[in-house]
């Protein structure tokens, strides 16, 4: 063996120990079935499926319930103490009055986080992770300081990611990613989500055995993140070279009236998914041509089933060529 061929294998060893080493940080942050919320009367299933890699890519999901990760009782006992002492100064102690209200609904709710970075490398993963820890830290100040996740959230981060990626990179060539945010309230049956730039969810209803189409109030996005920045916040200065909008990001709202109705989360993956459709030999959107038929099949099925039997079933109707998000929302009483 020549010095120069131990060189290119040394390199490579380091390279695959590389890599080794980011699968197992990446890993980290895949949910397990123990991070899966736990509310009455519904069931929460959903996953990620990487094009390439087992662990990588550029999509990821995060769940949230709020009622395990956070202690209700320390912060409501704290805010009560602070609205006693604001009144004792005889000052406006209503801010607080709310603080509670929200404390109280949050701690009986379940958030999911989905998010698709450009690109399908292992490495591409670091963009959408970012994002998923970013939204992490917010939580905790987010919770206690508001009782609840405001758009900020989701405004800061965007700021951030345009900032960090798109003001530093070449045009054309940067990196940015579509977001998902949506809670779950059991309390009312209610879905509420913000979407950047990401495909709105499916709507199946159980008791009419069909997919519902979404109003147009119940499917508002807002840009990507990391594209451009947003002006709602005073004391952000903006960055070169990147624009600077004043759209806000919407909040959109679906309502699982009935048992047996249910919400399937998805990435573009699903979205842009394509079948051969031999009877007019082109290709058709496997969304709408194959979708309805499946998850009528599967309308009794768990929502772990359903989202199972769904990325099956994409998979033998053509080659996947993207990664693949699918979670399932389902109110099973």
């Amino acid at each position: 063996m020549t010095k120069e061929k131990q060189i290119e294998t040394e390199s490579q060893r380091k390279d695959r120990e590389e890599l080794d080493n980011y699968r197992v940080i990446a890993a980290h942050l895949v949910p397990t079935l123990d991070d899966l919320p736990k509310l009455d009367r519904y069931e929460i299933y959903g996953g990620c499926f990487p094009l390439k890699d087992v662990v990588g890519g550029g999509d990821h999901i995060g769940f949230f319930d709020f009622g395990r990760m956070f202690d209700f009782d320390v912060l409501i006992k704290n805010a009560k103490k602070n609205r006693n002492i604001s009144r004792r100064k005889r000052k406006n102690s209503s801010q607080f009055n709310s603080l509670i209200n929200k404390l109280e609904e949050t701690s009986k709710k379940a958030g999911i986080l989905i998010s698709d970075a450009a690109g399908h490398a292992m490495t591409d993963s670091s963009v959408s992770n970012s994002a998923y820890l970013m939204f992490n830290t917010a939580l905790l100040y987010e919770i206690e300081r508001n009782g609840e996740v405001t758009l900020e959230v989701i405004e800061n981060i965007n700021n951030v990611l345009a900032h960090r990626f798109t003001s530093r990179l070449k045009q054309g060539s940067h990196k940015f990613l579509t977001m998902l945010y949506g809670e779950l309230s059991p309390q009312n049956n209610s879905f509420r989500y913000v979407s950047a730039g990401h495909p709105s969810p499916i709507l199946y209803s159980g008791n009419l055995e069909r997919i519902i189409s979404l109003e147009e109030n119940q499917r508002e996005s807002g840009f990507a993140m990391g594209v451009v920045e947003n002006k709602s916040h005073i004391n952000w200065k903006s960055t070169p070279n990147v624009q600077v909008v004043d759209d806000d990001y919407k909040v959109n709202e679906i309502s699982l009236k009935e048992p047996g109705d249910f919400i399937l989360l998805h990435s573009d993956g699903l979205a842009e998914h394509t079948i051969a459709d031999y009877k007019v030999k082109r290709r058709g959107s496997y969304r709408n041509h194959r979708l309805p038929k499946l998850l009528d099949d599967l309308k009794v099925e768990s929502a772990r089933n359903v989202v199972s039997e769904v990325y099956k079933n994409m998979k033998e109707s053509a080659e996947i060529e993207d990664d693949v998000t699918l979670c399932v929302v389902k109110r099973v009483e």
